[in-house]
């Protein structure tokens, strides 16, 4: 599959992620997260992603895609990495 410019073609793709999530006071295993990603196919980068306990669905295609084409700035300052910010789409 090609791509003439950036977000013109855009795949999501799924993946159980090789991570075990636990309790944070008993320490008991809860589950494996699910990855969901959005690669663009012109730049190969992706533009948004979502991570969550419950298996993939059109709800977290739907996340996946929210993250994808919103702003970031504020994402990013809730993780301290603000200054990256100006330098990612």
């Amino acid at each position: 599959m090609e791509a003439g410019f950036a977000l013109e073609v855009v795949q999501s793709d799924h993946t159980l992620v090789d991570v075990i999530v636990v309790d944070d006071l008993y320490r008991k295993p809860i589950g494996r997260p699910w990855l969901t990603v959005m690669i663009d196919i012109a730049s190969r980068t992706i533009p948004g992603f979502h991570l969550d306990l419950l298996a993939p669905s059109a709800v977290s295609v739907g996340m996946c895609m929210r993250h994808a084409v919103l702003p970031k700035d504020d994402w990013l300052a809730e993780r301290g990495l603000a200054a990256l910010g100006r330098t990612m789409a």
